[in-house]
């Protein structure tokens, strides 16, 4: 086989020739040129109105996250409004309950402070009088303060307090008034002569 390889001729290539470009004519190039012009304009218009329209989609975009932001914010906003109006309401009902509570102990403290059953009438009608809106707004005072004041001018111990009161102050009157009396003074001039 390596002898018959050696005795095969290989085939020449033959150069090719360069085709011949085609000649236009001037009206043929002037034409193209315009063309050419014209898909330049066209593919320009293309891409300033494919840009425009990526430029759209992002303004759309960003609008469109710029409105979810804002409405998280809101029901972030609305749900903060919420747990503290929650928590408000429950310190308020908790200060409520305790102003109730407190009153009511303070009522059968005084209950049981009457002597006497008109006592304890007067007392439990005073107390009857008030109500929950009077408590929790903190009126009860307003309420009972005259009630209060009268009770504890006329009550017992307060009547003897205020007579022995009054009856140390006569004596110290008196006292005073005496002792002016016993007290002489001498007064002592200058003569000119």
């Amino acid at each position: 086989m390596a002898k018959e390889e050696i005795f095969v001729k290989p085939e020449e290539e033959k150069p090719k020739k360069p085709k011949a470009k085609r000649k236009l004519t001037q009206a043929q190039l002037d034409g193209l040129a315009k063309g050419r012009a014209k898909m330049a304009e066209k593919r320009a218009a293309e891409k300033k109105a494919k840009q425009k329209a990526d430029a759209d989609a992002e303004k759309q975009n960003r609008k469109a996250e710029k409105e979810a932001r804002a409405k998280k914010k809101k029901a972030i906003d609305e749900q903060k409004e919420q747990q503290i109006k929650d928590k408000i309401k429950r310190e308020y009902m908790t200060k409520r309950k305790k102003k109730i509570q407190d009153f009511a102990a303070l009522k059968y403290k005084w209950m049981e402070k009457a002597k006497t059953p008109r006592e304890y009438t007067e007392f439990k009608a005073a107390f009857d009088g008030i109500t929950e809106d009077m408590i929790v707004n903190d009126k009860v005072d307003v309420y009972l303060g005259h009630f209060l004041d009268h009770y504890v001018y006329h009550h017992p111990t307060s009547k003897a307090k205020r007579e022995a009161e009054y009856q140390k102050k006569q004596r110290e009157k008196e006292d005073e008034k005496k002792s002016k009396d016993n007290n002489i003074e001498l007064v002592v001039e200058d003569v000119e002569n």
